[in-house]
Protein backbone atom coordinates (compact mmCIF):
# COMPACT_ATOMS: atom_id res chain seq x y z
CA UNK A 1 0.00 0.00 0.00
CA UNK A 2 1.41 3.18 -0.79
CA UNK A 3 0.94 6.15 1.01
CA UNK A 4 2.22 9.83 2.51
CA UNK A 5 5.02 9.44 5.05
CA UNK A 6 2.46 10.71 7.65
CA UNK A 7 0.75 7.83 7.54
CA UNK A 8 3.33 4.46 7.20
CA UNK A 9 3.22 4.41 10.91
CA UNK A 10 -0.39 4.22 11.73
CA UNK A 11 -1.31 1.75 8.62
CA UNK A 12 1.86 -0.56 9.59
CA UNK A 13 -0.48 -1.31 12.62
CA UNK A 14 -3.24 -2.26 10.37
CA UNK A 15 -4.09 -6.33 10.11
CA UNK A 16 -3.71 -7.36 6.09
CA UNK A 17 -1.96 -4.85 5.00
CA UNK A 18 1.72 -6.28 3.86
CA UNK A 19 3.61 -3.47 3.06
CA UNK A 20 3.75 0.20 3.07
CA UNK A 21 5.31 2.11 0.62
CA UNK A 22 5.77 5.87 1.44
CA UNK A 23 4.59 7.85 -1.59
CA UNK A 24 7.62 8.86 -4.27
CA UNK A 25 9.77 5.74 -3.45
CA UNK A 26 9.67 3.21 -6.46
CA UNK A 27 6.56 1.06 -6.03
CA UNK A 28 7.26 -2.90 -6.76
CA UNK A 29 5.91 -4.77 -9.59
CA UNK A 30 2.82 -5.92 -8.71
CA UNK A 31 -0.34 -7.50 -10.24
CA UNK A 32 -2.85 -4.52 -9.83
CA UNK A 33 -2.81 -1.41 -8.55
CA UNK A 34 -5.84 0.82 -7.84
CA UNK A 35 -6.72 4.01 -5.51
CA UNK A 36 -7.63 3.05 -2.38
CA UNK A 37 -11.46 4.74 -2.95
CA UNK A 38 -12.00 2.77 -6.02
CA UNK A 39 -11.46 -0.99 -4.48
CA UNK A 40 -14.80 -0.36 -3.46
CA UNK A 41 -16.12 -0.70 -6.99
CA UNK A 42 -13.27 -2.98 -7.88
CA UNK A 43 -14.64 -5.70 -5.00
CA UNK A 44 -17.99 -5.13 -5.67
CA UNK A 45 -18.58 -3.49 -2.52
CA UNK A 46 -22.49 -2.59 -1.16
CA UNK A 47 -24.15 -1.61 1.49
CA UNK A 48 -24.02 -5.18 2.82
CA UNK A 49 -20.63 -6.39 2.33
CA UNK A 50 -19.19 -2.95 4.42
CA UNK A 51 -16.78 -4.85 6.62
CA UNK A 52 -17.79 -3.73 10.29
CA UNK A 53 -16.28 -1.65 13.07
CA UNK A 54 -12.48 -0.84 11.44
CA UNK A 55 -10.06 -0.92 14.25
CA UNK A 56 -6.77 0.77 13.39
CA UNK A 57 -5.01 -0.79 16.11
CA UNK A 58 -5.40 1.69 18.76
CA UNK A 59 -7.71 1.13 21.77
CA UNK A 60 -10.46 3.57 22.62
CA UNK A 61 -11.35 3.60 26.24
CA UNK A 62 -15.35 3.84 26.72
CA UNK A 63 -16.26 6.94 28.86
CA UNK A 64 -19.73 7.81 30.36
CA UNK A 65 -19.63 11.54 30.12
CA UNK A 66 -18.58 13.47 27.33
CA UNK A 67 -15.63 15.97 28.22
CA UNK A 68 -12.56 16.31 26.25
CA UNK A 69 -13.75 16.79 22.87
CA UNK A 70 -11.28 17.80 19.87
CA UNK A 71 -12.26 19.89 16.93
CA UNK A 72 -11.13 19.35 13.57
CA UNK A 73 -13.57 21.59 11.27
CA UNK A 74 -13.00 24.23 8.79
CA UNK A 75 -12.59 27.67 10.52
CA UNK A 76 -16.34 28.93 9.69
CA UNK A 77 -17.37 25.94 12.30
CA UNK A 78 -14.55 26.71 14.34
CA UNK A 79 -16.22 30.01 15.19
CA UNK A 80 -19.80 28.86 15.77
CA UNK A 81 -18.63 25.62 17.35
CA UNK A 82 -17.02 26.99 20.05
CA UNK A 83 -19.27 29.62 20.43
CA UNK A 84 -22.02 27.50 21.61
CA UNK A 85 -19.93 24.58 23.18
CA UNK A 86 -18.36 27.42 25.12
CA UNK A 87 -22.58 27.23 27.09
CA UNK A 88 -21.92 23.66 27.95
CA UNK A 89 -20.39 23.01 31.35
CA UNK A 90 -17.56 20.62 32.17
CA UNK A 91 -16.50 20.63 28.62
CA UNK A 92 -12.70 20.86 27.73
CA UNK A 93 -12.52 21.55 23.62
CA UNK A 94 -9.06 20.80 21.85
CA UNK A 95 -8.23 21.78 18.66
CA UNK A 96 -6.72 18.95 16.03
CA UNK A 97 -5.12 19.98 13.38
CA UNK A 98 -3.23 17.64 10.72
CA UNK A 99 0.84 17.23 10.98
CA UNK A 100 3.36 15.31 10.18
CA UNK A 101 2.29 12.17 12.56
CA UNK A 102 -0.79 10.14 11.62
CA UNK A 103 0.05 8.05 14.62
CA UNK A 104 0.61 10.37 17.06
CA UNK A 105 -3.22 11.80 15.94
CA UNK A 106 -4.05 8.69 16.22
CA UNK A 107 -2.87 8.39 20.23
CA UNK A 108 -4.32 12.13 21.16
CA UNK A 109 -8.07 10.72 19.22
CA UNK A 110 -7.91 7.57 22.10
CA UNK A 111 -7.63 9.82 24.69
CA UNK A 112 -10.64 11.84 23.57
CA UNK A 113 -14.61 11.03 24.61
CA UNK A 114 -15.91 12.58 21.49
CA UNK A 115 -14.34 14.57 17.96
CA UNK A 116 -16.52 16.89 16.01
CA UNK A 117 -14.93 17.10 12.14
CA UNK A 118 -16.14 17.95 9.00
CA UNK A 119 -14.96 15.86 6.13
CA UNK A 120 -11.27 15.77 6.56
CA UNK A 121 -8.63 13.29 7.09
CA UNK A 122 -8.61 13.64 10.76
CA UNK A 123 -12.31 12.91 11.01
CA UNK A 124 -11.91 9.73 8.74
CA UNK A 125 -9.08 8.87 11.04
CA UNK A 126 -10.71 9.41 14.20
CA UNK A 127 -13.64 6.97 13.01
CA UNK A 128 -11.57 4.18 11.93
CA UNK A 129 -9.98 4.39 14.93
CA UNK A 130 -14.11 3.18 16.52
CA UNK A 131 -14.04 6.81 18.15
CA UNK A 132 -17.32 8.62 18.70
CA UNK A 133 -17.18 10.93 15.50
CA UNK A 134 -19.79 13.13 14.88
CA UNK A 135 -19.24 14.45 10.96
CA UNK A 136 -20.19 18.05 9.91
CA UNK A 137 -21.10 17.43 6.32
CA UNK A 138 -21.78 20.14 3.51
CA UNK A 139 -25.02 20.35 1.71
CA UNK A 140 -23.71 18.29 -1.01
CA UNK A 141 -21.19 15.36 0.44
CA UNK A 142 -18.94 13.27 -0.92
CA UNK A 143 -20.94 10.24 -2.45
CA UNK A 144 -19.18 8.11 0.74
CA UNK A 145 -21.39 9.71 2.62
CA UNK A 146 -24.77 9.03 1.09
CA UNK A 147 -27.53 10.67 1.40
CA UNK A 148 -30.72 10.63 3.73
CA UNK A 149 -28.30 8.77 6.99
CA UNK A 150 -27.75 10.18 10.09
CA UNK A 151 -24.75 7.26 10.66
CA UNK A 152 -22.63 5.65 7.80
CA UNK A 153 -21.98 1.90 7.42
CA UNK A 154 -18.18 2.60 6.91
CA UNK A 155 -17.72 4.30 10.62
CA UNK A 156 -20.55 2.69 12.80
CA UNK A 157 -19.47 5.02 15.49
CA UNK A 158 -20.01 8.13 13.16
CA UNK A 159 -22.90 10.50 13.88
CA UNK A 160 -23.38 12.76 10.44
CA UNK A 161 -25.44 15.92 10.90
CA UNK A 162 -25.77 17.75 7.51
CA UNK A 163 -26.16 21.04 6.13
CA UNK A 164 -29.93 21.95 5.28
CA UNK A 165 -29.10 24.21 2.62
CA UNK A 166 -25.45 25.02 1.01
CA UNK A 167 -23.34 27.26 3.09
CA UNK A 168 -25.55 27.36 5.99
CA UNK A 169 -23.42 25.96 8.92
CA UNK A 170 -25.55 27.36 11.95
CA UNK A 171 -28.46 24.89 11.99
CA UNK A 172 -26.05 22.09 11.02
CA UNK A 173 -24.12 23.02 14.18
CA UNK A 174 -26.93 23.99 16.29
CA UNK A 175 -28.44 20.40 15.53
CA UNK A 176 -25.07 19.38 16.74
CA UNK A 177 -25.10 21.18 20.19
CA UNK A 178 -28.56 20.76 20.63
CA UNK A 179 -27.36 16.54 20.43
CA UNK A 180 -24.41 17.54 22.83
CA UNK A 181 -26.72 19.27 25.60
CA UNK A 182 -29.15 16.54 25.81
CA UNK A 183 -26.66 13.70 26.32
CA UNK A 184 -24.09 15.88 28.66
Amino acid sequence: MECDQALVELLQKVPGIKQIIPRGEDIPKCDYQSSLVSLTKTLGTTLETIPNLPNLGIAIESRPQIQKIGLAVNPECKVILVEQLGSIDNLEIIELTEGADYAAMAESIAQLDLVIATDNPIGHLAASLGQQTWMLLEFSPHWTWLIDRTDSPWYPTAKLFRQSEAGNWESTIEDCVQVMQSTH
